[in-house]
């Protein structure tokens, strides 16, 4: 990967991914961009059910233009690009949101142990739709874990084993702060928390999940995994795949 050619990241910014498993601070979207996408948000959350979570806007990407637009942006394929590869294929999208106030808490955890996905080749970006800190429940990671192995028991459900931190350290963690329209972007093997939205504002923002050709579904495991390809190609067709075409082909 060293001797190809990058597009916007510096060989200094794609070791330092391979190093500690993350990037933060990428801007994507311009204040009147911001604008736009936040009014697109709300549009989703209208057709939810009274008392539904945003956090329910999951793979929505198959239908929704708005959110299949964003994560097809060019800024954010060619930074991904820079990091795993020409050919890219998205996987999965999902908004997460916490209010001001909600007590809601996610452990220690690695993506990875939860998908039957192999080899692991797939990054997540996170899109801040809202400036994002340690006090609003900002994502919060442990620099370098993705390169200790899968930890935890061998229950799919179980996260990261309290039996293993001497693997880690919690002191060592690092807050991926961003302001709104900004991305971070990480490793499915880093270990990672999010902690109760102590502040008096909304933390919400949309996750995209890309991987290389290379990776292969347990569809015994997994049988509604689908991917499309967004950027190059996919000469080995592993996975289910859909036409992104179907979606304004449904708007029209």
């Amino acid at each position: 990967m060293a001797d190809r050619e990058l597009k916007v990241l510096s060989q200094k910014e794609v070791d330092f991914y391979r190093h500690y498993g993350y990037l933060k601070g990428f801007p994507i979207f311009n204040q009147y961009e911001v604008a736009e996408n936040e009014l697109g948000f709300q549009d989703l959350c209208r057709q939810l059910e009274p008392g539904e979570s945003p956090s329910v806007i999951k793979g929505w990407e198959r239908t929704s233009a708005f959110i299949y637009a964003i994560a097809t942006n060019h800024k954010v394929l060619d930074i991904v690009q820079d990091l795993v590869g020409p050919d890219l294929l998205l996987w999965s999208t999902h908004f997460l949101c916490k209010f001001s106030g909600e007590g809601s808490q996610t452990p220690w955890h690695q993506d990875a142990r939860y998908w039957p996905l192999a080899p692991h080749e797939t990054v997540t970006v996170w899109l801040a739709f809202d400036d994002c800190d340690a006090e609003n429940s900002g994502l919060v990671v442990i620099p370098a874990s993705h390169t200790i192995g899968i930890q935890g028991s061998d229950n799919a459900s179980s996260p990261v084993s309290r039996a293993r931190e001497n693997e880690f350290q919690e002191e060592d963690a690092v807050v991926l702060d961003l302001k709104l329209g900004h991305i971070a972007i990480y490793d499915d093997n880093l270990i990672h928390a999010t902690l109760p939205n102590r502040s008096q504002r909304r933390r919400a923002g949309l996750i995209m999940r890309y991987c290389t050709p290379r990776v292969k579904c347990d569809l015994t495991q997994w049988p509604g995994f689908c991917s499309t390809v967004v950027r190059g190609s996919d000469p080995f067709k592993h996975n289910p795949s859909w036409d992104p075409s179907d979606i304004y082909m449904a708007a029209s």
